[in-house]
């Protein structure tokens, strides 16, 4: 078990962009020891006669498969192993090619769903499809995902600490985490980000806290920082990995299973210690549907305005959906900025996708999930109108003034 985790993080530690081990040389020549090396080689003249033949490049590690390998030996392998290390990774390779093959098969399902589209429509589902499941695991920037996240987060404290309603449950997040003040917090997760961010090595990134006084505490931090509760990641694909993405090697070494979901900890992680703590308050301090406040509150509202004011800095004509509201205008748009005949409307969306309908491939699922977070929803015989009906809706209105 413990050499199957230590490749899979390996191959986790690769980085997402021009990795070195992309080419499929240097990829078998540290996987594998002498003892294979005869097999390293067979595999080799394969690979370059299959890329001869295909004439397309081809990649073996990629971080879905990676995922999904660590998430496998994580849960089903222990430590009573009776393969040699030579066995091991053979064995580790092999499953390798298994679980590309699968995802390959599953790609079928974008072709199959998208058949009896519109030839103008079917290039554009069948890519969306493909992409869906995995895209935003490879296609991020560290630096940009970061910043982003830290953004997030300090005004989400600014918007626990503003709000009556949510009090209660700051101070018991600060509470569990031990921390005096929410910005005393984030810069105690500032060097588990600066540990994904500063790697150089493309390999496994170990934690090494520092045995001083602060030592027992600092263990501490890291492990609370874990969500116990998975209910909450339900919604979410690698619940496992994403509420824990580190695992402790030995005392005081803790090893970063997948850098992007340690640098989702500092927003994302945030919210589910939030959810996780709200839902073990006592009735009366519990926040009744903290997704709704968060999505609805914070994100759509408090975000997004502080946002757009801090961009256009009250340059234009602007008004929140708040202030548009209380004019007594219905259906009203999140947003609105006026320069001149320049007019700018606004509609924030903070959804979930479901899982299981994410990793469908299934374009058809696809549409019916969209249509109804972004287009409209039948509800008892009504259409609840969303974001694309609302901003149509509201362009129509101003044209007939």
């Amino acid at each position: 078990r413990s050499k199957s985790l230590i490749i899979s993080v390996f191959f986790l530690g690769f980085a997402n962009r021009n990795s070195e081990f992309k080419d499929y040389k240097n990829l078998l020549s540290i996987l594998f020891r002498k003892e294979n090396n005869v097999l390293a080689n067979e595999i080799y003249v394969k690979l370059i006669n299959l890329q001869k033949k295909e004439n397309a490049e081809l990649i073996i590690v990629n971080p879905l498969t990676s995922l999904q390998l660590f998430e496998f030996c994580f849960d089903n392998l222990t430590e009573n192993d009776s393969q040699t290390e030579a066995e091991s990774e053979v064995n580790i390779f092999k499953s390798i090619l298994y679980l590309n093959e699968q995802n390959i098969k599953l790609h079928n399902i974008a072709f199959s769903s998208t058949q009896d589209l519109d030839d103008n429509l079917k290039l554009a589902a069948r890519t969306l499809s493909q992409s869906f499941p995995y895209s935003e695991l490879i296609n991020y920037d560290e630096s940009e995902v970061l910043a982003g996240q830290m953004i997030k987060s300090i005004f989400l404290f600014e918007f626990l600490e503003s709000d009556p309603r949510t009090n209660t449950l700051l101070t018991e997040f600060l509470k569990h985490f031990e921390s005096p003040d929410w910005k005393t917090f984030l810069k105690s997760t500032l060097p588990l980000t600066f540990a994904v961010i500063k790697t150089k090595k493309e390999a496994h990134t170990d934690i090494v806290i520092a045995k001083d006084e602060n030592f027992e505490s600092s263990c501490k931090f890291l492990e609370k920082l874990n969500v116990t509760d998975t209910e909450i990641l339900n919604d979410y694909d690698f619940k496992k990995i994403r509420s824990k993405p580190f695992y402790k090697v030995s005392e005081g070494v803790y090893r970063i299973i997948y850098g992007f979901f340690v640098l989702e900890l500092i927003h994302k992680g945030v919210y589910f210690k939030l959810n996780e703590i709200n839902n073990g308050l006592k009735d009366g301090e519990k926040i009744k549907n903290f997704r709704s406040l968060y999505c609805d509150d914070f994100s759509e509202k408090y975000l997004l305005y502080k946002l757009l004011n801090s961009i256009y800095k009250n340059r234009y004509i602007e008004y929140s959906g708040e202030q548009i509201k209380q004019m007594g205008i219905e259906a009203e748009p999140d947003y609105y900025i006026r320069n001149g005949n320049n007019l700018f409307l606004f509609e924030s969306k903070d959804i979930l996708i479901n899982a299981a309908i994410k990793s469908s491939y299934d374009f058809k699922q696809y549409e019916i999930e969209f249509k109804k977070k972004l287009h409209f929803e039948t509800k008892k015989e009504k259409i609840e109108k969303k974001a694309v009906l609302q901003l149509i809706n509201n362009i129509e209105n101003v044209i007939t003034k």
